[in-house]
């Protein structure tokens, strides 16, 4: 039965899954099943040679329940200025920070990324498949950006969404109302279908943010307008555009 598995899920790709993985743990006895079987855990900030190092990957936010941070999924601000503190505490001189992040929440970034700004000792960013959105802005607040070849990095600016149900609940005969005390018209933002007021607003804060975004990235590098239109790249591109020293 357990070969039978493995040869299904090989010859389906099921994507979704990694095969090394799953093809192990159906293998293993339970005994041998360890948790980074499934999850890709984030490594622990340590000081080698006088640098210390700390590890940023996944979802970039604030206010999760630990168990998402210990299985790699995400990383909290606090946790990464808490480890830094650490280091630099234990006696680290510099600081590197290894990125593999595809961004994250707007709160907390901005002012992390000022903090990391102004430390006391050198700083660096390794990236090595990924550091956009916030993870960047957190790598441009670093003294230096390395990046392997292939990692994508950029991608500033801001982004909002939401789902819009209209469609679904109507088939369902639902319809949403709000009522709001008078003058409070923004209050029923996200609660119903935003009007134009609503989305003139919504627009002025993503404005605001990515204004911030980008007053901070020309704070800290000489980087080419084509950056701000929020695209990301890799390699030579990404040298010539600006947003990181070297590759590896």
């Amino acid at each position: 039965m357990k070969n039978q598995l493995v040869n299904h899920i090989a010859t389906k790709q099921i994507f979704a899954c990694d095969f090394k993985q799953l093809s192990q743990a159906i293998n293993a006895s339970l005994d041998d099943i360890e948790s980074d079987d499934f999850f890709q855990l984030r490594p622990e900030s340590k000081i080698e040679n006088g640098i210390g190092m700390i590890w940023i990957q996944g979802l970039l936010t604030n206010d999760v329940p630990k168990i998402y941070e210990k299985a790699g999924i995400v990383t909290t601000y606090d946790t990464i200025k808490s480890e830094i503190q650490g280091l630099i505490l234990a006696g680290a001189q510099a600081i590197q920070i290894n990125i593999n992040s595809g961004g994250g929440s707007v709160n907390g970034a901005i002012e992390l990324s000022r903090w990391i700004a102004s430390l006391p000792v050198s700083t660096a960013a390794l990236v090595t498949s990924c550091a956009c959105s916030a993870a960047y802005m957190i790598a441009a607040a670093t003294d230096r950006i390395t990046a392997s070849e292939t990692a994508m990095v950029g991608n500033i600016g801001t982004i909002m969404t939401w789902t819009d149900y209209t469609a679904l609940d109507e088939r369902m005969g639902i319809k949403e109302k709000a009522l709001t005390n008078e003058g409070a018209t923004l209050k029923s933002t996200f609660h119903i279908e935003p009007n134009e007021e609503q989305l003139a607003f919504l627009q002025e804060t993503l404005n605001q943010h990515g204004q911030e975004f980008g007053n901070f990235i020309i704070s800290r590098r000489e980087v080419d307008s084509e950056v701000f239109r929020a695209g990301w790249y890799s390699g030579q591109k990404a040298l010539d555009l600006g947003l990181i020293d070297n590759l590896t």
